[in-house]
């Protein structure tokens, strides 16, 4: 059963949302019917838009805020409600954020 709803490669920037209603984003390290590893994700604390422009801005914030940043972690299946590719413009500036 394949989690993701579109074909990603290693190192693509994914978003996950969970069955808690988080929503993270991260870059995809591989699949497997019971998980998805990921590295250094991030959580969406919340989103803005520029109003001249229509961007949207994304806040991130660590997974755990008293852990040291994260590298490969894997998220269970049962916990994943979808994930998908990160929208082009939101990728970048998680780009910017890990690196």
């Amino acid at each position: 059963m394949a989690l993701l709803q579109t074909t990603v490669e290693k190192d693509d920037i994914i978003t996950i949302r969970t069955v808690q209603g988080f929503e993270m984003v991260a870059k995809f390290v591989s699949e497997s019917s019971a998980s998805i590893k990921v590295n250094k994700p991030l959580m969406i604390t919340g989103t803005s838009s520029v109003a001249d422009t229509g961007v949207t801005k994304a806040l991130f914030g660590p997974v755990a805020s008293t852990m040291a940043t994260l590298g490969d972690i894997e998220i269970n299946s049962v916990n994943i409600l979808c994930a998908n590719e990160t929208d082009s413009d939101i990728a970048d500036q998680y780009k910017s954020q890990v690196s």
